[in-house]
């Protein structure tokens, strides 16, 4: 039996071991992340006060966890209807319920950890994409019961090798320590996934060059290629687009190549749950506000595609306010609506939701290139977890991810920008409807406890 204190003991200096661990202080929205991560087979409450409301509780019964509590307060009336829950009396001896906990526990919970050892993650920098694609893809193999250990920007001079079951690497070059860890793999035989979410790796087939850091990636000729090799030397690649595998396929056709979607974390849901209520229940205007949220100065050419569409809209519609979020670069003919532009600097993701929440609709407007084709629905998906509908681009990627006129409306030219996107300000019902969809499409698909096996499969080789 193992114990895993989710938080710190309050006034108790606490001897931690291999069978005692606190995790320390924690975000409520970071609990399901470290149920998993600590391969927590039973959740205990052990209130000894009649709480009125148990967070833990209700977060293990939707995690469907066995959960345990003494029989007093709002978790044990909850537990009486759950079919995975037992309570016992608070004035029992522990050395008489915790062997019964125990058998019970056993009997709840056939092993659910696909083999021994852990999946190890690396990347060559932290940023929103990296948590995306690295931290949501190592949440999704915990959920399905494959430890794992990441390491973003800061690598361990060693590995053993003997507990690592495959190695996952993000966005590399093959240089230094990553090119150092993939040679140890394959001394032994532990298999290489290399995943990428960009088209950035065949620079003679890339019609955009994004505008990238030279001081940190140089040349981005060599960049693209020192990527390319990187890709070459994994044994299977994982992308987030059925495009950006298209572009692997060309590139590399003898490489497995699975797309595994981005999908939103659980803490990522936690924080847009709270938001999303809050904003269902808020006080509504008579003013609609569009919002772009841009992560980059990438975006602007996405942005100057809609730009007089939507001013044209402003003037037309008073009641009708644009805010911007993030790096963009706004035409001068915009100047005349500065009162009612409102501008937000970058924030940190764990505010995003809140920002975007703000809003009434979403705008995702895309350049017609192969490199943008290759880009994931994240910008709707984060507006559909908190209730905003979206209004974009058609692409054939964003098409086959979503349910045009259901979940989001999509546009094949800028007429049906102004129309659609009047359509959107003018009926709040249909605004309403669009976005109640897009909510329930992604609570159902866009999760990383929804992600099936084939990931894990893929990733092991099973």
């Amino acid at each position: 039996m193992r114990i895993v204190l989710i938080g710190y003991p309050d006034g108790i200096k606490l001897q931690q071991s291999e069978k005692l661990i606190a995790t320390g202080a924690y975000e409520a929205t970071e609990l399901p992340a470290l149920v998993y991560q600590y391969d927590v087979d039973i959740v205990f409450i052990p209130s000894i006060w009649p709480e009125t409301f148990s967070y833990t509780a209700e977060e293990a019964m939707q995690m469907h966890l066995p959960l345990v509590s003494f029989d007093l307060g709002a978790p044990a009336e909850r537990i009486a209807c759950y079919d995975r829950g037992m309570t016992i009396p608070l004035e029992s001896n522990i050395k008489e319920w915790l062997p019964q906990v125990y058998r019970w526990g056993v009997e709840q919970t056939a092993s659910h950890k696909v083999g021994s050892k852990e999946v190890v993650y690396v990347s060559e920098y932290k940023s929103f994409s990296s948590r995306y694609r690295l931290l949501h893809m190592a949440e999704e193999m915990l959920v399905q019961g494959v430890a794992a250990r990441v390491y973003e920007e800061v690598y361990p001079k060693q590995i053993d090798w003997n507990q690592v079951d495959a190695l996952c690497v993000y966005r590399c070059r093959y240089r230094g320590r990553i090119k150092q860890m993939m040679q140890e793999a394959k001394q032994y035989h532990i298999p290489i996934i290399y995943d990428i979410d960009d088209a950035i790796f065949d620079y003679e087939h890339m019609d955009y060059v994004p505008d990238i850091d030279k001081n940190v990636y140089g040349d981005f000729k060599t960049y693209s290629a020192e990527l390319l090799e990187c890709m070459r030397q994994a044994d299977r690649i994982t992308v987030s687009t059925d495009c950006l595998k298209k572009a692997v396929e060309r590139c590399l056709p003898n490489k497995p190549v699975f797309v595994n979607r981005n999908v939103a974390s659980m803490q990522m849901q936690g924080i847009s749950r709270s938001i999303y209520e809050a904003r269902k229940n808020r006080k509504i205007d008579e003013n609609v506000i569009l919002g772009y949220f841009s992560g980059s100065n990438t975006h602007n050419g996405d942005f100057a595609l809609v730009a007089a569409t939507i001013l044209e809209i402003m003037k037309k519609y008073p009641q009708v306010y644009l805010k911007i979020g993030g790096c963009l670069e706004l035409p001068r003919e915009y100047d005349m609506m500065s009162d009612r532009i409102v501008r937000k600097d970058m924030v940190p993701w764990k505010r995003l939701p809140e920002e975007i929440a703000k809003t009434d609709i979403n705008l995702m407007p895309l350049e017609d290139t192969f490199f943008h084709k290759c880009k994931s629905e994240n910008k709707w998906m984060e507006a559909a977890f908190v209730g905003v509908p979206t209004i974009a681009t058609y692409n054939e990627e964003i098409a086959g991810a979503t349910s045009d006129g259901k979940d989001i409306v999509l546009c094949h030219n800028l007429e049906e920008w102004h129309d659609e996107l009047e359509k959107l300000i003018c009926d709040a019902n249909y605004r309403n409807k669009i976005a109640d969809c897009a909510h329930d499409t992604v609570l159902q698909q866009k999760t990383t406890q929804s992600v099936r096996g084939e990931l894990v499969d893929f990733v092991l080789g099973i």
